[in-house]
């Protein structure tokens, strides 16, 4: 797992959006201000930046623990020869708050309050939002919105910026 910053991200993840068609699942609830950044992150791509891209998981329809399985399983199925990026939040050190990781592998979302989901996607984009701790809903739950926004907006911008050149 490596920390990128904006220049870096965009780097690591043009290997994996330029080759390849890609469909982006952005996970996570639009009530939980820590754990919307998959939302946001989603409404930026698909209703602000307009990408050419399959955009699942806004503001509008967030996919949450609710219907993570079934989503899931719908953009596997729908999208079989297309590479699936996993976007969501989640939680670490006090020294690593803010920061964005590029995964090879799928997504464990839920983790943070105790759900076993399904494990989604090729790579993951996870951000830090907040520190892990005894109770990581609370952490969850006071998780300022700007930094939220802020990482959700690099994310979004990175990922348009790269879908723009491919074509």
């Amino acid at each position: 797992m490596e920390n990128f910053d904006r220049f870096s991200l965009l780097n690591e993840l043009k290997n994996h959006i330029n080759n390849f068609s890609c469909v982006f699942l952005c996970v996570g609830s639009d009530k939980v201000t820590g754990d919307c950044l998959g939302p946001l992150t989603g409404h930026l791509l698909k209703n602000i930046l307009n990408v050419n891209a399959f955009v699942y998981g806004t503001l509008d329809t967030p996919i949450s623990a609710l219907n993570f399985n079934l989503a899931g399983k719908f953009v596997q199925k729908k999208h079989k020869k297309s590479k699936i990026i996993a976007i969501d939040a989640c939680l670490g050190e006090a020294c690593d708050i803010g920061k964005i990781r590029v995964v090879n592998k799928p997504i464990a979302a839920g983790s943070a309050f105790n759900r076993n989901l399904a494990q989604i996607g090729d790579i993951s984009i996870l951000a830090v939002v907040n520190c892990k701790s005894q109770n990581d809903n609370l952490a969850l739950f006071s998780t300022p919105l700007g930094l939220v926004y802020k990482l959700a907006n690099i994310i979004a911008l990175t990922i348009a910026k790269i879908l723009e050149q491919k074509t």
